[in-house]
């Protein structure tokens, strides 16, 4: 027979899964038994779900994951040494990344300074993404698709309508870009040529340019990690041929410095 401080341990941790997280700002009385519980007294009596409910209340301590609808956008601030994983969770979609200097967001995110001191065009693992002041802002550690565009700004009203001939409302990752960064106080000038994630521009030899579909497979992702503390704009791009003509959502995770087990 189970005591009555194992019987309490089981009721409170039941009533925390069941009540799927409202009751888990617990009782001071409470604490010392969480804290004491062994896994033998949690798996006498403990239901799968309460498990389940402490293993990602332990996980969401160390990192968080975010969706991005299709066709929107999202901003958030990094620390130095903080990684940040942007995921393909179904394939061939784009993401679009702006980068500032969180102390001072004049300094933001080079497509020119980067592609000069990388010496290439083709931005992947092992590369440095570089700001306007000559400084590393994130390193790629992990790219498991290999191709992302440096080159072409980030989709806006008038990219519809001068190449798709569109000149009704589209979302674009510019909007997208400027109205999250709005709450640091970027504007729509502020925004610079994005690091476009996935995205797949071919050039020829006589230098045209044409956008193929993106290499990338579901679960494809790229590992970055902030070199400085940064303001980061992220979307799931809005553009038809970027995506071959499918929108979908991206994931990101943040993987706070220090926690890079989780």
């Amino acid at each position: 027979m189970l005591a009555s401080s194992q019987k309490t341990l089981i009721f409170l941790l039941k009533t925390i899964a069941n009540s799927y997280c409202r009751a888990a700002v617990v009782s001071s009385r409470f604490r010392p038994l969480l804290r004491k519980a062994s896994q033998k007294q949690i798996q006498e009596g403990i239901s799968s779900h309460a498990l389940s409910y402490l293993n990602l209340k332990q996980k969401t301590t160390q990192s968080t994951m975010e969706t991005i609808q299709k066709q929107t956008g999202a901003a958030f601030t990094l620390k130095a040494g903080d990684k940040l994983k942007v995921i393909d969770p179904m394939g061939e979609q784009v993401s679009d990344m702006v980068l500032f200097n969180a102390e001072d967001t004049r300094e933001k995110i080079s497509s020119g300074k980067t592609l000069d001191f990388e010496n290439t065009i083709l931005i992947t693992k092992g590369h440095h993404l570089w700001s306007n002041r000559s400084r590393k802002m994130m390193e790629i550690l992990e790219d498991t698709n290999g191709r992302n565009d440096f080159l072409l700004a980030p989709c806006s009203p008038e990219t519809f309508q001068i190449i798709y001939n569109n000149h009704e409302y589209h979302p674009s990752c510019f909007e997208n870009l400027y109205s999250n960064l709005a709450q640091f106080g970027i504007t729509p000038d502020d925004i610079p040529t994005a690091f476009n994630i996935f995205m797949n521009v071919q050039f020829a030899s006589n230098g045209e340019l044409s956008v193929d579909p993106p290499t990338s497979k579901a679960g494809d992702y790229v590992l970055l990690e902030a070199k400085i503390d940064l303001i980061v704009g992220l979307t799931a791009c809005s553009a038809e041929q970027s995506n071959n003509y499918s929108f979908k959502p991206i994931q990101y995770e943040i993987i706070r410095a220090g926690n890079e087990n989780s």
